[in-house]
């Protein structure tokens, strides 16, 4: 099984990739981890991308496939992959299509834009223990919250505000949307409904690769 995880921020899919990868008993790979580990590598790949983000620069698509490419031949995924935020431009996709590593679907996690909105705003961070609740699950206490493990006052990150998530969402549909759009042709793509608990989404997925 070599699946590609796509959704809106805030669609769930983080949840989903670890659900799918222990049903399948497969790696989820996420291209944001990986660069993370990059970054604090001292291997010629990491300085390489060390160099690139310091300077400003955008990391190009042809290192971003290295990278990929490169956790995608190690031998946990000769079974197969969850790949967790690639690919994300259609040249991306055109290598991964001329590669040994192509994937058999992209799923795609649907939420609409004010669910999403309404999951990420709702956001709330323990300034001393870092654990992140929502405002649905608090108790307003004069307009404030406060953390159930250490009763530290919560606050709402700046990458959850409304005006930040908005701009995050249009940037997501105009970036992907030509990726999508180049998976739908190859009919590969697969739909799913995310407006629902976490595990029916789990399950509408594997009825849909099932069906596929």
């Amino acid at each position: 099984m070599r699946l590609a995880l796509f959704g809106l921020p805030g669609a769930g899919k983080g949840t989903q990739a670890e659900m799918l990868s222990k049903h399948f008993c497969v790696p989820h790979i996420s291209t944001g981890d990986l660069f993370r580990e990059m970054l604090s590598s001292n291997t010629d790949l990491g300085r390489e991308v060390k160099e690139i983000v310091t300077s400003g620069r955008l990391v190009s698509d042809d290192l971003v496939t290295r990278i990929a490419f490169k956790r995608l031949s190690f031998k946990d995924c000769k079974n197969g992959f969850i790949l967790d935020g690639y690919p994300r431009t259609l040249v991306q996709a055109n290598s991964l299509l001329c590669s040994d590593y192509m994937i058999s679907h992209l799923v795609l996690i649907e939420v609409i834009e004010s669910e999403i909105i309404k999951r990420l705003s709702g956001r709330r961070l323990c300034q001393k223990c870092n654990i992140i609740f929502h405002i649905s699950n608090l108790v307003d206490v004069d307009h404030k919250y406060f953390c159930s493990q250490c009763q530290g006052v919560l606050v709402q990150r700046p990458d959850d505000q409304r005006a930040v998530i908005e701009t995050r969402l249009k940037l997501f549909n105009e970036n992907m949307s030509q990726v999508f759009d180049f998976f739908e042709q190859k009919k590969l793509m697969v739909r799913v409904n995310g407006n629902k608990a976490p595990k029916d989404v789990f399950r509408d997925i594997l009825d849909a690769l099932q069906k596929a």
